[in-house]
Parts: C-alpha cells; sequence; structure tokens
C-alpha cells in the first residue's frame, strides 16, 4: 500500500478515525514518503473529539443532521431519505476538496490532507432549514412535500394523479390563478402575498385541488409550463429513467460487462466540453480486475503476486 501512495495523486480511506494510522497508513506517515500525495480522510463524524469515536453510517448521520426530522409528515414521523444521501453527498464534497488540493499543489507542489464527514455533508445539505433556526431560532417542522416557506409549492392531486407545483413568486402565483381559472384569488388578503398564503395554506391547498380535479395531470403540466409556472410528473423510477428528458441528457448509458453482459448504468451528471461523448470507456471492474496489472507495475513477478492472493492481502 505504501508503494502504491509514494507513486499517487489521490488516497482515499473512509476507516474509522486512528484505524488507518494503526495500520501504518495514516497521512504523515503517507505524506512524508510522497509529499505530492493528496490525503483524503472520510469519516462518519470527523476526525476530531467526540464524534471521531463513533462509528458512522448514512443513517446515522440523517436522524443526527436534522434531515430526518424534516422529513414527513406528522403522521408518518421522522423519514430517513430513500437514497444514502449522507453517502452519496460526503463523496461529492470530498470529491471537490481533492479538485481545490490538486489545483493548490500546482502551485506549491506539495499535497494536503482532505476531511470529509458524513455530518458535516448533510448539515450543509440542510441550508436554509439549519438557517431559519440559526437566523431565527425557529426548528423547522415536517412539511411533507410542501415547501417549508413558499406557497403552493409542493405535489397537488389532479384527475389522474399528482402533479408538482412551483409558484416562486407573486407573479408565478397570479399565473397559476390565470391557468386554474381562479383569479379571484389574486386580491384577497388571505392569499395577497407568500406570508399570507403560507398561513393560509390547507384552506388555499383545497381550493386548489378541487380545481385541478377537473383535468388529467398531463393537460395541467401543458398549461403550467406554457404558463411559465414549473410543474411537472411526479414519476417512479423506471418512469424517470426511461423518460425523454433523461434520454435527452444521455444520462443512461449501455456498456458490455465482463462478467454480465450487455447492462444498462446511470450516466454522468456533469458534463464537460469535449467529454460529452465516450466518457464512460468500461463498466465497473469486478473485484481484483486490475490487481495482476497494478502490482506488475510495481514490479512483483507472478509467484509473488499469487503468493499474495492466496494470503488474502489481495483479490483477484
Amino acid at each position: 500500500m505504501r508503494e502504491l501512495a509514494d507513486r499517487s495523486d489521490v488516497f482515499v480511506q473512509n476507516f474509522r478515525p486512528g484505524t488507518a494510522a494503526r495500520m501504518g497508513l495514516g497521512s504523515e506517515v503517507l505524506r512524508e514518503r510522497n509529499e505530492r500525495l493528496i490525503y483524503v480522510d472520510i469519516s462518519g463524524f470527523g476526525q476530531r473529539p467526540p464524534g471521531q469515536a463513533l462509528p458512522g453510517f448514512d443513517q446515522t448521520a440523517q436522524a443526527m443532521s436534522g434531515l430526518m426530522s424534516v422529513t414527513g409528515t406528522e403522521q408518518t414521523g421522522p423519514l430517513r431519505v430513500g437514497i444514502a444521501v449522507s453517502d452519496s453527498a460526503t463523496g461529492v464534497f470530498a470529491a471537490v476538496g481533492v479538485l481545490a488540493a490538486l489545483h493548490e499543489r500546482e502551485r506549491t507542489g506539495r499535497g494536503a490532507v482532505v476531511e470529509s464527514s458524513l455530518m458535516e455533508s448533510t448539515l450543509t445539505l440542510m441550508s436554509y432549514q439549519a438557517q431559519k433556526y440559526l437566523s431565527l431560532g425557529v426548528v423547522p417542522i415536517q412539511d411533507g412535500n410542501d415547501h417549508p416557506i413558499i406557497f403552493p409549492q409542493g405535489t397537488f392531486r389532479t384527475r389522474s394523479g399528482s402533479i408538482t407545483l412551483a409558484c416562486g413568486n407573486d407573479r408565478m402565483w397570479r399565473r397559476l390563478c390565470g391557468v386554474l381559472d381562479l383569479e379571484e384569488l389574486v386580491g384577497q388578503p388571505e392569499y395577497a402575498d407568500n406570508a399570507a398564503r403560507m398561513a393560509n395554506r390547507g384552506q388555499l391547498r383545497r381550493l386548489i385541488e378541487q380545481r385541478l380535479a377537473a383535468r388529467p395531470a398531463e393537460e395541467w403540466i401543458e398549461l403550467a409550463n406554457q404558463a411559465g409556472v414549473p410543474c411537472g410528473p411526479v414519476l417512479d423510477v423506471g418512469e424517470a429513467l426511461d423518460h425523454p428528458v433523461t434520454a435527452g441528457l444521455d444520462m443512461v448509458q449501455t456498456v458490455q460487462h465482463e462478467s454480465l453482459g450487455e447492462m444498462r448504468v446511470l450516466g454522468q451528471a456533469v458534463k464537460v466540453e469535449g467529454s460529452e461523448q465516450g466518457w464512460l470507456r468500461h463498466p465497473a471492474p469486478v473485484l481484483g480486475q486490475h490487481t495482476a496489472e497494478i502490482l506488475g507495475e510495481l514490479g512483483l513477478d507472478g509467484d509473488r503476486i499469487e503468493a499474495l492472493r492466496q494470503a488474502g492481502v489481495v483479490a483477484g
């Protein structure tokens, strides 16, 4: 491992704090050998006490960051997000740190330690919900699919299922009233501005959904978007991945896997000029697929690699 780190740009580990150092793979050891190394420490709750003693898991971070407390409704109680959002966000934030450190290394010639944790990443994602408490002392509640500070913005029932509507300002509100033939609401004090609409959103939701019940979802989506009010369907995962917008974004790619054959995988969320076509050269490797190739680059012969394999040091 140390030999590999000697020739690497970036070393990433996400053991519990202190574990890598006990294995002889701490940042001080590896960076002394390779001063250009970017050493990435990913953890559940950071590298300092008291968080460093805690094991990290996505759901724990979702719970302790406050994220679960604003997800769901009063009836459901706290809910975890349906994907490992803390894990995923931490990987993205760590990657941003790596890019910044690599850029700085071009100026100084030296690497750096980059730290990221599930707790820090998820707290960052809390954005305006966190600032609501920090600025106003207000503890956010569970609003379900409604936006916590803007209305009407959320999901609404139509004759043929739910749609999502987003009125981000008073101008959009007036446009929505025009689409729904509810222009009389614009001049009423209880709906005059966002604060009033938030205070009366239960009653306003009933009025909106009564009107939406007259047409199927696809008709309302077309009418609202034509009027400049963001509106879309609520899709399941299959519908989302097969949607024309997804296809237009090249977000589903086909690759030839070594053992599974042809398979579809998610595309790349960031498009960089010149890399739009053919960025995905290979599918994810199977465990140990490149072991012999990498160890061969270090100068290990076949007998040594096989000995490591038999000892369980490496896979493949």
